[in-house]
Parts: C-alpha cells; sequence; structure tokens
C-alpha cells in the first residue's frame, strides 16, 4: 500500500516584473460621514472581466496609487472593514494620469450572537444569509488583502519548514527535520490553482505513482469555482472570543474535496485560522482523515500574511485480512519567523558589483550554511552555501547596512550582527567576512538560567492555545531522560523546568544526543501535553509546537 504524502503548498520565488509603460490612477479615500482620510482600505483596479489588474493600501492619508497593464475601461473597487465596500462606474485609462476620490460610508459589522447558527437553515450554497454574509466579508477582506501580498514581492520573509513524524496518537516525535527557507515572494504558502482543484479534486498522483494531498490557499478560498462547490454555515466554539465560518462540499462524486472553519475573532472582527479536514476519502483513508491548518498575521501596515500552516496525513500499512493499519502520521508544514518590506522602486536600474564572503562561526570558525545575507532596504539577498559562501551580483553604486540572519538565530533570540559597506562607481569586486555567533554563545542567550554541559542539543518551541492557536504565557513545561549527571556516574532520572514567554516560547539547552526526551505541558488548554522525541546528535536542534 503506497503512502499518503502531504503536500500543502507550492513555494515559489515569485519572478520580478520588468517595469513597463503603464496608465496610472492616482486616487483618496475619505469617509463619508466625517470627511477624514480612509487609511489601511484596500482598493483593487478590475478589468471588465472581473479581473484583479493592480491593488494597494490606502496611505496614512487616505491616497493610493494603481497602474494598468494596458489602457482600457476599468472598475476600482475599495473596501475596508467597518465601511461598506464601493465599486465604481467605468473608467476609461488612456494616455494620461486620472485623479480619483471617493468616498466610503461606515457600516457597523454585526457578527452573529453567540447563539446565532445556520444550522436550522441548512447550509447556505453561497454566503448570502445576513448572518453568513457579515461573517463572510470579514474573511474575505482580509483574504483579498493576503491574496494581493502575494503578488507584491514587497516582502522577505524567514521561515523553518518542518516535516515530522508522530506516531498514531500524535504524542511521539519520531523524527524532525527543519529547513530553513528564504524568499521574496510575498506569501510563503501557494496551493494549487482553484480552477484544477474543482475540476480534479484535492487529491492528485505524482509522476512516482504516490498520492499527493493539496491543500487551499487564499486565491482558493475567494474562487467563484469555491464558492460554487461548497456551502456555508456559522459555526460557534468553546472559546467565546472566537466565531467560525464552516463550509463543507455540495458534491460527493468520488472527487476528494475539503470542508473545514475560518475562524474570526469576535472583538476586531479579523481572520485568525483556517482549519480543514478532507472529505470524499478512498475508503481506506476515512477512519484516519487527514487534515491541516493555515493561520493568518496582520502587520501594522494593513498587509496580510500566512504565517503558519501545516497539513497531516497518516501512514497506513496493509493488516490482517485486507485491513489497514494506522502506523503514525506525516505532518508537513512551515512558519514565518520575521517579514520585512523591501523597496524595489528604488533599484529599477541595474548595477555591476559583486559583493561576495563568507559566513562562519566566531569560536569554531566552521561555515555557517543557509544563513540569510542582505543589503537591508534594498531587494538583494542571497543564502549561504554548505561552505558558508555567498554572493550579491549586480550592486549599483552606494552605500549599504549588510547584514546576516539565520532562521534558528532569530527563533532564539541571538543578536545577529551588521556593518555597512560602500560600492563606489566603478566597483566591480568586494569581499566580506561575517563571524556569526557561536552555538554556545546562542544557547546561553536561549536558556540563561540552565546549567552549560559538555553536549548542545537543543529543543525549543511555542505553547499555543488549542482553539485560538495564540500563544500562552506562563505556562510550565518539562523535559525528562535518562542520562548521567553533569560530574558523570550512572544513569539517572534527569529533568528540567522552563515557564513559556510571553510569546509562548519555552527553550531547553544543552540536551544529550542519543536519549529519549520527553516533553511534557502544565496546560488543559493543549490537544497534545505530552510527546516523545530523540536528538540525532550532539549540537542537534528540534522544534515542537504544542497545540
Amino acid at each position: 500500500m503506497r503512502p499518503i504524502r502531504s503536500f500543502p503548498a507550492v513555494l515559489l520565488l515569485l519572478a520580478a516584473a520588468a517595469p513597463a509603460r503603464a496608465q496610472v490612477v492616482v486616487g483618496r479615500l475619505v469617509d463619508g460621514s466625517a470627511e477624514r482620510p480612509v487609511a489601511e482600505a484596500f482598493v483593487q483596479l478590475i478589468d471588465t472581466s472581473g479581473e484583479r489588474i493592480a491593488g494597494a493600501l490606502t496611505d496614512s492619508t487616505g491616497r493610493f496609487v494603481l497602474r494598468a497593464r494596458q489602457p482600457g475601461d476599468y472598475r476600482l473597487r475599495a473596501e475596508r472593514l467597518g465601511y461598506e465596500s464601493v465599486t465604481s462606474e467605468l473608467i476609461t485609462l488612456g494616455r494620461s494620469t486620472i485623479q480619483y476620490e471617493f468616498m466610503l460610508h461606515p457600516r457597523a459589522l454585526v457578527l452573529p450572537a453567540l447563539s446565532a447558527r445556520s444550522d436550522d437553515r441548512g447550509c447556505e450554497r453561497r454566503p448570502d444569509g445576513p448572518a453568513v454574509y457579515a461573517l463572510w466579508e470579514a474573511v474575505r477582506s482580509a483574504l483579498n488583502v493576503a491574496s494581493w501580498t502575494g503578488a507584491t514581492e514587497s516582502l522577505r520573509f524567514s521561515m523553518i519548514n518542518h516535516v515530522r513524524e508522530l506516531n498514531g496518537s500524535l504524542e511521539e516525535v519520531r523524527g524532525v527535520q527543519l529547513t530553513p527557507y528564504y524568499t521574496t515572494a510575498a506569501m510563503p504558502y501557494r496551493a494549487f490553482d482553484a480552477e484544477y482543484l474543482a475540476r480534479e479534486g484535492y487529491m492528485t498522483r505524482g509522476d512516482d505513482g504516490e498520492s499527493y494531498l493539496l491543500g487551499p490557499d487564499t486565491d482558493v478560498l475567494l474562487s467563484e469555482s469555491f464558492l460554487d462547490s461548497h456551502c456555508f454555515r456559522i459555526v460557534t466554539a468553546e472559546d467565546t472570543s472566537l466565531i467560525g465560518l464552516g463550509f463543507e462540499p455540495l458534491r460527493n462524486d468520488g472527487r476528494t474535496d475539503v470542508s473545514g472553519v475560518l475562524w474570526v475573532e469576535r472583538s476586531t472582527a479579523q481572520l485568525r485560522y483556517l482549519a480543514y479536514r478532507f472529505e470524499n476519502l478512498p475508503r481506506h483513508l476515512r477512519r484516519y482523515p487527514p487534515s491541516g491548518e493555515v493561520h493568518f498575521r496582520r502587520f501594522d501596515s494593513g498587509l496580510w500574511i500566512v504565517d503558519r500552516w501545516w497539513i497531516r496525513a497518516p501512514r497506513l500499512a496493509a493488516g490482517r485480512f485486507g485491513s489497514v493499519q494506522l502506523e503514525g502520521y506525516r505532518e508537513d508544514g512551515g512558519t514565518v519567523i520575521s517579514a520585512a518590506t523591501i523597496d524595489r522602486q528604488r533599484y529599477q536600474h541595474r548595477g555591476s558589483a559583486v559583493i561576495d564572503g563568507v559566513v562562519i562561526d566566531s569560536t569554531t570558525s566552521v561555515p555557517l550554511d543557509n544563513a540569510l545575507v542582505y543589503l537591508r532596504n534594498t531587494p538583494f539577498f542571497t543564502t549561504t552555501n554548505a561552505t558558508g559562501r555567498f554572493v550579491l551580483r549586480g550592486v549599483p553604486p552606494g552605500r549599504y547596512t549588510i547584514g546576516i540572519t539565520h532562521a534558528l538565530l532569530e527563533d532564539v533570540g541571538v543578536s545577529l550582527p551588521v556593518d555597512t559597506i560602500t560600492v563606489m562607481p566603478g566597483d566591480t569586486a568586494l569581499h566580506h567576512v561575517f563571524r556569526a555567533p557561536s552555538r554556545a554563545d546562542m544557547l546561553r542567550s536561549a536558556c540563561p538560567a540552565q546549567q552549560p554541559e559538555t553536549t548542545t542539543g537543543l529543543v525549543y518551541g511555542v505553547v499555543r492555545n488549542a482553539t485560538s492557536a495564540r500563544p500562552v504565557a506562563g505556562v510550565t513545561v518539562r523535559a525528562s531522560w535518562k542520562g548521567p549527571p553533569p560530574e558523570g556516574g550512572r544513569d539517572t532520572n534527569r529533568e528540567l523546568t522552563a515557564v513559556t514567554s510571553s510569546d509562548g516560547r519555552y527553550f531547553f539547552c544543552w540536551l544529550p544526543a542519543g536519549r529519549e526526551i520527553e516533553l511534557r505541558v502544565d496546560s488543559r488548554d493543549i490537544r497534545h501535553r505530552r510527546v516523545k522525541l530523540e536528538l540525532a546528535d550532539v549540537a542537534g536542534t528540534l522544534r515542537h509546537d504544542f497545540e
């Protein structure tokens, strides 16, 4: 029996588009009742077929600038939580810039009451009923901006992708693979095309003959094909701070589909996360249905991103008399560690300088691979190879701040070096050496209260509430294993405790390799409070998040 592998998203490095002569709309949004600017509203330029051609968030003065690819007829659509959405009449873009100002009128966004459910009316074919529509408006606003953010290349991400092997009860981690990843794609999580999923379903067979699960993203959830093929209802949760927009597939034709809940925070009407599971599965998978989550985050600027995701699929084996047995689960996912804005408009001209160098451990001189080297506030970045080397090409003259970062170092809060470098006209090559913090320095920073030992293993993670997915502070986490005491001697039962920080993080440092380590969380708000895992080598690192 072939294993079912999860395939939650395609990670894309979006190619920078070449600048083109385009028609321009310069506009302003004003509050219709107070005649003040409306900031952080999302304005789209839409062609006659309904396709979004461009988008922009209004600044603090309510202003926006949109560019069309070519002359033609377009509409403007503006939306913001707390206001009625507005669509303009057709405007014709030609050679000259068009000035456009229009108003948004406040509208109280009334989310359904705690007792309000659409179950009694059944599942609505589209989110058209008053209660469901109000919740869909809040969800759609966030998804629209997240989708647009995904095409702007305006952010640089530092991420950790992970693959975890879990036992059948999800309480034991049998293996973890962490991979730092960096990209300027403003949406690191990408799914298959919505029309493909509507036509073929959410499970496909690869060229290797194995089956792959396909998860949804913002573009899929916003698509007409998704709205046409699913029905919607209000869902309440034990956590009264959240309310959900549930959906389920209308079809039952053998094609795999998804059902789930988009959870919204009541106090702010902001989208928090999507929890989904797969439906219409092959018979052998129905007892252990795969599932996934996609978490969203809003920046102060109004941008939205997917900042955490995972998809979990069962590993099955053939049992007696044609039965199947659950061997465990494979979880593929990723977490955004940091996101920074970059300014591409300043660097449209081509440079000629090459900046190369090496990043090494400051104590051992061991090269640091997979480190991100970047020029601050520019689109220039690269990663180091296995020998710690990096190359930045085509840098124009100027004075830059050059820095390094690494997903793990950022996670444990180690300060990372920056320096200044000047590229003069005519320069063709510059060399720079970075000395990164040592592993010992990293562990001392992460665990200042723990006594250093000869081994340098690290286990860390985040504790989140199982329902709201918010980080939980002040929770005690315990790590226990059998091993010799620091002064040597026979193996004894050893234990360390840590208390989660304000952002839910915990750290255990100086742990031994080759020992089974059990982690326990003292909280009833966590689904799986106990896991077992093992560090593969002396300098091993494992991340485990509790939810």
